[in-house]
Order: C-alpha cells, then sequence, then structure tokens
C-alpha cells in the first residue's frame, strides 16, 4: 500500500496517551452541545466511525450527523425518510433464500 511508503503518518486511532472511543455504535458517548465526549477519557471524539450502522433517522447520534453534515450549507428541501420495515413474512422469505 501508499501508506507503508510514507515514512511519517500519523495514525489518528492509536495516538500516544489513547484516544477517546469513536465508534457510532457506542451509546456510552456523553453529548455537550453538539459534541460529543468519552468518559472514560474525558477527551471529545475526534470523528464518528459509521461502519455497520445504517445512516437513517432513529440511528445512533445521527442528529449530531446531520448537524456537521449541513453546516456550510443549506440543508435539503425534502428532509430524509425512512424506509418502512419489511413485514416478518418478508424477512422470514429473505432468510429462506439466502440459505439456499
Amino acid at each position: 500500500m501508499i501508506l507503508k511508503r510514507i515514512p511519517h503518518r500519523f495514525n489518528v486511532v492509536r495516538k500516544p496517551g489513547k484516544g477517546p472511543g469513536n465508534w457510532a455504535g457506542s451509546r456510552h458517548f456523553v453529548r455537550q452541545g453538539d459534541i460529543l465526549i468519552d468518559p472514560n477519557l474525558n477527551q471529545p471524539l475526534q470523528y464518528l466511525h459509521w461502519a455497520g450502522i445504517r445512516m437513517e433517522p432513529g440511528c445512533p447520534y445521527w442528529d449530531i450527523w446531520e448537524h456537521y453534515r449541513y453546516l456550510d450549507g443549506p440543508e435539503p428541501a425534502q428532509p430524509f425518510v425512512r424506509k418502512p420495515e419489511d413485514p416478518l413474512w418478508r424477512k422470514v422469505v429473505n432468510q429462506v433464500k439466502r440459505a439456499f
């Protein structure tokens, strides 16, 4: 990889003195205004990592994400609409299809 060829690089996650958590699925962060604080280290988060989380209204810290997403520009005229959840029978059919 190219990053291995760069002699002086900085890993945000593994900084000296331990860095705050960053996974958006963690519910232990404390909100102070539009900033999330990791109470284990009493440090603000530098970023949120959204891996494995569907970005939609109602997901963890959605309102903070939306605040920073539209910080420098206008919000879209049409707000995000949450996709309706599939009925139980559809979920079962999909699981059976995936099994075969």
